[in-house]
């Protein structure tokens, strides 16, 4: 049974596997920034009852801080887990899916 191919003639597999690790990337990147700018902004100077860099919305609305704070790091930890699981089991391949001998000294003089 033949396997289908992408436009460029590459395996699906191998455009599903690009497209969840830029997904995957992109995620983590969005997520990562939100954690230093959270909605509402930060505190920019320390009273007595807020140290500057805290999120605002934590003092305004506590629940919505909540919701912000653990959908974001879920977002990332799952996008950091799709990544580490994309690139361990993808794993070095040839064109016909067996894989390569690893690196070593040796093969790279040769």
């Amino acid at each position: 049974m033949a396997k289908p191919k992408s436009d460029k003639g590459d395996p699906w597999e191998y455009s599903l596997r690009k497209y969840l690790l830029l997904l995957a990337t992109l995620v983590a990147t969005v997520t990562y920034s939100a954690a230093f700018n959270p909605p509402g902004g930060v505190w920019q100077d320390t009273t007595d009852d807020h140290l500057a860099g805290d999120p605002i919305i934590r003092n305004t609305s506590y629940p919505r801080y909540l919701v912000f704070f653990y959908s974001n790091a879920t977002a990332f930890a799952c996008s950091l887990v799709v990544i580490v699981l994309i690139l361990i089991l993808s794993g070095p391949h040839d064109d016909q899916g067996k894989p390569n001998p690893p690196l070593t000294l040796h093969t790279l003089r040769g």
